[in-house]
Protein backbone atom coordinates (compact mmCIF):
# COMPACT_ATOMS: atom_id res chain seq x y z
CA UNK A 1 0.00 0.00 0.00
CA UNK A 2 2.92 2.36 0.51
CA UNK A 3 3.68 2.13 -3.20
CA UNK A 4 0.09 3.07 -4.03
CA UNK A 5 0.21 5.96 -1.58
CA UNK A 6 3.41 7.29 -3.12
CA UNK A 7 2.01 7.03 -6.63
CA UNK A 8 -1.18 8.81 -5.59
CA UNK A 9 0.79 11.63 -4.01
CA UNK A 10 2.70 12.10 -7.25
CA UNK A 11 -0.53 12.01 -9.25
CA UNK A 12 -2.05 14.59 -6.91
CA UNK A 13 0.94 16.86 -7.40
CA UNK A 14 0.77 16.55 -11.19
CA UNK A 15 -2.96 17.32 -11.17
CA UNK A 16 -2.47 20.30 -8.85
CA UNK A 17 0.47 21.82 -10.72
CA UNK A 18 -0.29 20.81 -14.30
CA UNK A 19 -3.61 22.60 -14.59
CA UNK A 20 -6.59 21.71 -16.75
CA UNK A 21 -4.64 19.88 -19.47
CA UNK A 22 -2.88 17.61 -16.99
CA UNK A 23 -6.13 16.79 -15.24
CA UNK A 24 -7.82 15.96 -18.53
CA UNK A 25 -4.98 13.62 -19.46
CA UNK A 26 -5.15 11.92 -16.07
CA UNK A 27 -8.87 11.34 -16.48
CA UNK A 28 -8.49 10.04 -20.05
CA UNK A 29 -5.74 7.68 -18.91
CA UNK A 30 -8.32 5.81 -16.82
CA UNK A 31 -7.48 7.19 -13.38
CA UNK A 32 -11.06 7.32 -12.13
CA UNK A 33 -11.77 3.54 -12.22
CA UNK A 34 -8.42 2.94 -10.49
CA UNK A 35 -9.26 5.49 -7.79
CA UNK A 36 -12.73 3.97 -7.37
CA UNK A 37 -11.14 0.54 -6.89
CA UNK A 38 -8.79 1.91 -4.25
CA UNK A 39 -11.69 3.52 -2.40
CA UNK A 40 -13.66 0.27 -2.52
CA UNK A 41 -10.71 -1.62 -1.01
CA UNK A 42 -10.39 1.03 1.67
CA UNK A 43 -14.10 0.76 2.45
CA UNK A 44 -13.69 -2.94 3.20
CA UNK A 45 -10.90 -2.17 5.64
CA UNK A 46 -12.90 0.59 7.26
CA UNK A 47 -15.88 -1.74 7.77
CA UNK A 48 -13.51 -4.11 9.56
CA UNK A 49 -12.51 -1.34 11.95
CA UNK A 50 -9.09 -0.60 10.46
CA UNK A 51 -8.00 3.01 9.88
CA UNK A 52 -4.56 2.21 8.49
CA UNK A 53 -5.63 3.21 4.98
CA UNK A 54 -7.07 6.58 6.00
CA UNK A 55 -4.35 8.58 4.25
CA UNK A 56 -4.73 6.49 1.10
CA UNK A 57 -8.46 7.30 1.07
CA UNK A 58 -7.81 10.99 1.63
CA UNK A 59 -5.25 11.31 -1.17
CA UNK A 60 -7.43 9.34 -3.60
CA UNK A 61 -10.35 11.68 -2.90
CA UNK A 62 -8.05 14.69 -3.33
CA UNK A 63 -7.11 13.44 -6.80
CA UNK A 64 -10.78 12.94 -7.66
CA UNK A 65 -11.51 16.48 -6.57
CA UNK A 66 -8.74 17.79 -8.81
CA UNK A 67 -9.64 15.81 -11.94
CA UNK A 68 -13.37 16.54 -11.53
CA UNK A 69 -16.43 14.36 -11.08
CA UNK A 70 -19.17 16.08 -13.08
CA UNK A 71 -19.03 13.81 -16.13
CA UNK A 72 -21.64 11.08 -16.41
CA UNK A 73 -19.04 8.35 -16.89
CA UNK A 74 -17.22 9.41 -13.71
CA UNK A 75 -20.47 9.37 -11.77
CA UNK A 76 -21.30 5.89 -13.00
CA UNK A 77 -17.97 4.58 -11.72
CA UNK A 78 -18.09 6.30 -8.33
CA UNK A 79 -21.80 5.92 -7.50
CA UNK A 80 -21.35 2.45 -6.00
CA UNK A 81 -21.40 1.23 -2.44
CA UNK A 82 -17.63 0.88 -1.99
CA UNK A 83 -16.41 4.29 -3.21
CA UNK A 84 -19.36 6.16 -1.70
CA UNK A 85 -18.96 4.46 1.69
CA UNK A 86 -15.33 5.53 1.74
CA UNK A 87 -16.13 9.10 0.70
CA UNK A 88 -18.84 9.31 3.39
CA UNK A 89 -16.39 8.04 6.01
CA UNK A 90 -13.74 10.61 5.07
CA UNK A 91 -16.43 13.31 5.07
CA UNK A 92 -16.95 12.64 8.78
CA UNK A 93 -13.65 11.27 10.03
CA UNK A 94 -10.90 12.59 7.74
CA UNK A 95 -8.62 15.55 8.30
CA UNK A 96 -9.95 19.02 7.55
CA UNK A 97 -8.68 19.26 3.98
CA UNK A 98 -9.87 15.75 3.15
CA UNK A 99 -13.36 16.43 4.51
CA UNK A 100 -13.67 19.49 2.29
CA UNK A 101 -12.35 17.51 -0.68
CA UNK A 102 -14.99 14.84 -0.01
CA UNK A 103 -17.71 17.51 0.13
CA UNK A 104 -16.49 18.94 -3.18
CA UNK A 105 -16.58 15.51 -4.83
CA UNK A 106 -20.13 15.02 -3.54
CA UNK A 107 -21.08 18.49 -4.75
CA UNK A 108 -20.04 17.53 -8.28
CA UNK A 109 -21.65 14.10 -8.18
CA UNK A 110 -24.91 15.59 -6.91
CA UNK A 111 -25.23 17.70 -10.06
CA UNK A 112 -26.28 14.46 -11.77
CA UNK A 113 -29.94 14.00 -10.88
CA UNK A 114 -29.90 10.24 -11.40
CA UNK A 115 -27.31 9.84 -8.63
CA UNK A 116 -29.08 11.76 -5.89
CA UNK A 117 -31.09 8.87 -4.48
CA UNK A 118 -27.98 6.66 -4.48
CA UNK A 119 -25.98 9.34 -2.70
CA UNK A 120 -28.72 9.92 -0.14
CA UNK A 121 -28.98 6.20 0.57
CA UNK A 122 -25.29 5.99 1.44
CA UNK A 123 -25.01 5.53 5.18
CA UNK A 124 -24.14 8.72 7.10
CA UNK A 125 -23.51 10.74 3.94
CA UNK A 126 -26.21 13.34 4.58
CA UNK A 127 -25.31 13.36 8.27
CA UNK A 128 -21.70 14.05 7.32
CA UNK A 129 -22.71 16.98 5.11
CA UNK A 130 -24.78 18.49 7.92
CA UNK A 131 -21.96 18.03 10.42
CA UNK A 132 -19.47 19.76 8.13
CA UNK A 133 -21.92 22.56 7.49
CA UNK A 134 -22.35 23.10 11.23
CA UNK A 135 -18.64 23.73 11.60
CA UNK A 136 -18.56 26.40 8.84
CA UNK A 137 -14.82 25.84 8.49
CA UNK A 138 -14.32 28.08 5.47
CA UNK A 139 -16.22 29.70 2.63
CA UNK A 140 -15.20 26.86 0.31
CA UNK A 141 -16.31 24.24 2.82
CA UNK A 142 -19.65 25.97 3.36
CA UNK A 143 -20.45 26.48 -0.32
CA UNK A 144 -19.45 22.99 -1.46
CA UNK A 145 -21.29 21.31 1.40
CA UNK A 146 -24.35 23.51 1.01
CA UNK A 147 -24.51 22.94 -2.74
CA UNK A 148 -24.32 19.17 -2.26
CA UNK A 149 -26.95 19.13 0.50
CA UNK A 150 -29.41 21.31 -1.39
CA UNK A 151 -28.99 19.26 -4.58
CA UNK A 152 -29.71 16.05 -2.66
CA UNK A 153 -32.83 17.65 -1.14
CA UNK A 154 -34.41 17.73 -4.59
CA UNK A 155 -35.88 14.32 -3.67
CA UNK A 156 -38.43 13.93 -0.89
CA UNK A 157 -36.65 10.91 0.58
CA UNK A 158 -33.47 12.92 1.04
CA UNK A 159 -35.38 15.90 2.46
CA UNK A 160 -36.69 13.74 5.27
CA UNK A 161 -33.19 12.42 5.96
CA UNK A 162 -31.82 15.96 6.00
CA UNK A 163 -34.45 17.06 8.53
CA UNK A 164 -33.65 14.10 10.77
CA UNK A 165 -29.94 14.92 10.51
CA UNK A 166 -30.58 18.44 11.83
CA UNK A 167 -30.21 20.34 8.56
CA UNK A 168 -32.97 22.82 9.38
CA UNK A 169 -31.15 24.23 12.41
CA UNK A 170 -27.98 24.70 10.37
CA UNK A 171 -29.78 26.44 7.51
CA UNK A 172 -31.57 28.82 9.88
CA UNK A 173 -28.20 29.84 11.33
CA UNK A 174 -26.69 30.27 7.87
CA UNK A 175 -29.29 32.95 7.15
CA UNK A 176 -27.20 35.22 9.39
CA UNK A 177 -24.29 35.10 6.94
CA UNK A 178 -23.87 38.03 4.58
CA UNK A 179 -22.54 36.28 1.45
CA UNK A 180 -25.13 36.52 -1.30
CA UNK A 181 -24.39 33.07 -2.76
CA UNK A 182 -24.68 31.41 0.67
CA UNK A 183 -27.91 33.25 1.42
CA UNK A 184 -29.50 32.29 -1.90
CA UNK A 185 -28.54 28.64 -1.62
CA UNK A 186 -29.66 28.49 2.03
CA UNK A 187 -33.10 29.85 1.17
CA UNK A 188 -33.30 27.42 -1.75
CA UNK A 189 -32.55 24.59 0.66
CA UNK A 190 -35.18 25.75 3.13
CA UNK A 191 -37.83 25.92 0.42
CA UNK A 192 -37.03 22.35 -0.63
CA UNK A 193 -37.09 21.08 2.95
CA UNK A 194 -40.48 22.67 3.55
CA UNK A 195 -41.91 20.75 0.62
CA UNK A 196 -42.09 17.78 3.03
CA UNK A 197 -44.36 17.65 6.08
CA UNK A 198 -41.46 16.67 8.34
CA UNK A 199 -39.65 19.87 7.42
CA UNK A 200 -42.69 22.06 8.07
CA UNK A 201 -43.28 20.35 11.41
CA UNK A 202 -39.66 20.98 12.45
CA UNK A 203 -40.05 24.69 11.63
CA UNK A 204 -42.02 25.14 14.86
CA UNK A 205 -38.79 24.58 16.79
CA UNK A 206 -37.23 27.71 15.26
CA UNK A 207 -39.05 30.85 16.42
CA UNK A 208 -36.61 33.15 14.57
CA UNK A 209 -37.14 31.47 11.22
CA UNK A 210 -39.88 33.68 9.79
CA UNK A 211 -38.14 36.83 11.04
CA UNK A 212 -34.92 35.91 9.23
CA UNK A 213 -36.71 34.83 6.06
CA UNK A 214 -38.77 38.02 5.80
CA UNK A 215 -35.65 40.10 6.35
CA UNK A 216 -34.16 38.60 3.16
CA UNK A 217 -37.01 39.76 0.91
CA UNK A 218 -35.89 42.69 -1.27
CA UNK A 219 -32.64 43.12 0.64
CA UNK A 220 -30.15 40.56 -0.75
CA UNK A 221 -30.89 39.77 -4.39
CA UNK A 222 -33.85 38.96 -6.59
CA UNK A 223 -33.04 35.24 -6.42
CA UNK A 224 -32.89 35.37 -2.62
CA UNK A 225 -36.18 37.25 -2.51
CA UNK A 226 -37.89 34.67 -4.70
CA UNK A 227 -36.65 31.78 -2.57
CA UNK A 228 -37.66 33.66 0.59
CA UNK A 229 -41.20 34.16 -0.74
CA UNK A 230 -41.36 30.44 -1.52
CA UNK A 231 -40.27 29.61 2.03
CA UNK A 232 -42.76 32.04 3.55
CA UNK A 233 -45.55 30.71 1.34
CA UNK A 234 -44.83 27.13 2.43
CA UNK A 235 -44.69 28.07 6.12
CA UNK A 236 -47.85 30.16 6.13
CA UNK A 237 -49.98 28.08 3.79
CA UNK A 238 -49.43 24.84 5.65
CA UNK A 239 -49.08 26.16 9.20
CA UNK A 240 -51.81 25.08 11.65
CA UNK A 241 -51.18 28.32 13.58
CA UNK A 242 -52.05 31.90 12.70
CA UNK A 243 -48.91 32.98 14.56
CA UNK A 244 -46.92 32.40 11.34
CA UNK A 245 -48.90 35.20 9.69
CA UNK A 246 -48.59 37.46 12.71
CA UNK A 247 -44.82 36.97 12.81
CA UNK A 248 -44.62 37.87 9.12
CA UNK A 249 -46.78 40.96 9.67
CA UNK A 250 -44.62 42.11 12.56
CA UNK A 251 -41.52 41.94 10.34
CA UNK A 252 -43.11 44.10 7.65
CA UNK A 253 -43.80 41.33 5.15
CA UNK A 254 -46.66 43.19 3.48
CA UNK A 255 -44.48 46.14 2.51
CA UNK A 256 -41.65 43.90 1.34
CA UNK A 257 -43.97 41.79 -0.79
CA UNK A 258 -45.49 44.90 -2.32
CA UNK A 259 -42.00 46.12 -3.18
CA UNK A 260 -41.10 42.74 -4.70
CA UNK A 261 -44.15 42.83 -6.97
CA UNK A 262 -42.67 45.91 -8.64
CA UNK A 263 -39.59 43.90 -9.62
CA UNK A 264 -39.04 41.50 -12.51
CA UNK A 265 -39.83 38.42 -10.44
CA UNK A 266 -41.05 35.15 -11.92
CA UNK A 267 -44.78 34.45 -12.44
CA UNK A 268 -44.60 31.76 -9.73
CA UNK A 269 -43.16 34.19 -7.19
CA UNK A 270 -45.64 36.88 -8.21
CA UNK A 271 -48.54 34.48 -7.65
CA UNK A 272 -47.21 33.35 -4.27
CA UNK A 273 -46.60 36.95 -3.18
CA UNK A 274 -50.16 37.96 -4.09
CA UNK A 275 -51.60 34.98 -2.21
CA UNK A 276 -49.48 35.83 0.81
CA UNK A 277 -50.56 39.47 0.74
CA UNK A 278 -54.24 38.47 0.63
CA UNK A 279 -53.78 36.09 3.53
CA UNK A 280 -51.72 38.56 5.54
CA UNK A 281 -54.35 41.26 5.08
CA UNK A 282 -56.98 38.85 6.36
CA UNK A 283 -54.82 37.85 9.32
CA UNK A 284 -54.37 41.55 10.08
CA UNK A 285 -58.14 42.02 10.18
CA UNK A 286 -58.53 38.96 12.38
CA UNK A 287 -55.87 40.27 14.73
CA UNK A 288 -57.73 43.56 15.07
CA UNK A 289 -60.97 41.75 15.88
CA UNK A 290 -59.13 39.65 18.41
CA UNK A 291 -57.69 42.76 20.05
CA UNK A 292 -61.18 44.24 20.28
CA UNK A 293 -62.45 41.06 21.93
CA UNK A 294 -59.67 39.72 24.24
CA UNK A 295 -59.61 35.98 24.83
CA UNK A 296 -58.11 33.74 27.46
CA UNK A 297 -54.28 33.46 27.35
CA UNK A 298 -54.54 29.86 26.21
CA UNK A 299 -56.25 30.96 22.98
CA UNK A 300 -54.33 34.10 22.10
CA UNK A 301 -53.06 34.74 18.61
CA UNK A 302 -49.68 33.27 19.43
CA UNK A 303 -51.29 29.84 19.76
CA UNK A 304 -54.53 30.28 17.82
CA UNK A 305 -55.24 27.22 15.73
CA UNK A 306 -57.24 27.24 12.53
CA UNK A 307 -60.56 26.19 14.03
CA UNK A 308 -63.45 25.51 11.69
CA UNK A 309 -64.92 28.93 12.45
CA UNK A 310 -61.59 30.66 11.85
CA UNK A 311 -61.13 28.88 8.52
CA UNK A 312 -64.63 29.96 7.44
CA UNK A 313 -63.85 33.55 8.40
CA UNK A 314 -60.60 33.54 6.49
CA UNK A 315 -62.30 32.03 3.46
CA UNK A 316 -64.98 34.69 3.55
CA UNK A 317 -62.31 37.38 3.65
CA UNK A 318 -60.68 35.93 0.53
CA UNK A 319 -57.61 34.45 2.20
CA UNK A 320 -55.73 31.54 0.67
CA UNK A 321 -54.89 29.23 3.53
CA UNK A 322 -54.22 25.51 3.80
CA UNK A 323 -54.04 23.45 6.95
Amino acid sequence: RQGELGALRQLKNVAAVGGVDARRKIRRAGAVPVLASILSDCAVELRNGSTELTELCEVAIAVLRLVGCRDDDVGSVLARAGPLDCIAWVLRMGNLEARIDAATVLEELSTQRRLRIVLGNTESLIVGLVELLIESLSFRATTSTLNALVALCSTNENRVKAVRAGALSVLVELLLQSEVAVCEKTLAGLELIFFCSEGRAAAAEHPQLITRVVQKISTVSLNASEYAVGVLWELCSFSPFLSAYYDALREGALGKLHQLLRSNCTPRTRNQAKQLMDSLQTAKLLLRRECDQPTEPSTTSRNLKHTKGTQMFLHEEGAILSS
